[in-house]
């Protein structure tokens, strides 16, 4: 699923750069297109964004909770993340 949703982000953002060449802009058709598949597009690699920034914030609270020298308020904290989460 990683994948599958890495390439459509490396598409949306060849899709952006394109978008901002002027020889693009000039070509209607083109253009028109692409700006089709960009507003395709983002909403899938905005949800896959939120999902990365959530992986990495569970991982990073697993971790702290897997050091057993940590101290309580600092479990607490990621503990109430994890459930957050």
């Amino acid at each position: 699923m990683f994948d599958k949703l890495t390439m459509i982000e490396q598409r949306f953002n060849e899709v952006s750069a394109r978008l901002m060449q002027p020889e693009v802009v000039a070509e209607q058709e083109q253009y028109r297109k692409l700006m089709k598949e960009h507003k395709q597009l983002s909403p899938i690699v905005d949800k896959f964004t939120e999902l990365k920034k959530a992986t990495l914030l569970n991982s990073q609270a697993q971790e702290l909770l897997s050091d057993v020298s940590i101290d309580k308020d600092l479990r607490e904290m990621a503990e109430e993340e994890l459930s957050k989460l």
